[in-house]
């Protein structure tokens, strides 16, 4: 139970992350820097799963995961529209986040690349845990 409550605070703090990095910036002179501040919530998604993954039963990580589970769909369609648009329509991040033309602030393809990574890996993770969870049971 207690690595259960360890797990939903710890994927929340990560989340709140994600979202003060996605929109707590202003883009000052093209600098869109506060999307990289997906980095901080990487160590929280991660402790967080092996939590659920090791040390929580199956009913109780399921049940973490649907409480966790608006949220995760906000972070892989904010990712995914972040993504698609930096790599395929080459726009510029703060084009992306204000509306604007903006300039490039030379690191949109890392954001991409972290957002993705972030955004959906963490749920494919949490999915693929619960599937191995009702696999061993």
């Amino acid at each position: 139970m207690i690595s259960c409550i360890l797990a939903l605070v710890l994927s929340l703090i990560g989340g709140i992350n994600a979202l003060l990095a996605a929109h707590a910036g202003t883009c000052t002179m093209s600098d869109a820097g506060h999307l990289g501040g997906i980095l901080f919530s990487i160590p929280f998604y991660a402790v967080a799963l092996i939590f659920l993954a090791i040390h929580t039963p199956r009913r109780m990580a399921f049940l973490t995961t649907l409480l966790l589970s608006p949220f995760l769909l906000w972070q892989a369609a904010f990712a995914l529209n972040l993504g698609f648009r930096i790599l395929a329509l080459d726009q510029t991040a703060c084009e992306i986040l204000w509306g604007p033309p903006y300039g490039r602030d030379g690191s949109e393809i890392t954001y991409a690349i972290l957002w993705l990574g972030t955004g959906l890996g963490f749920p494919v993770l949490l999915a693929l845990s619960l599937w191995h969870k009702r696999a061993k049971t």
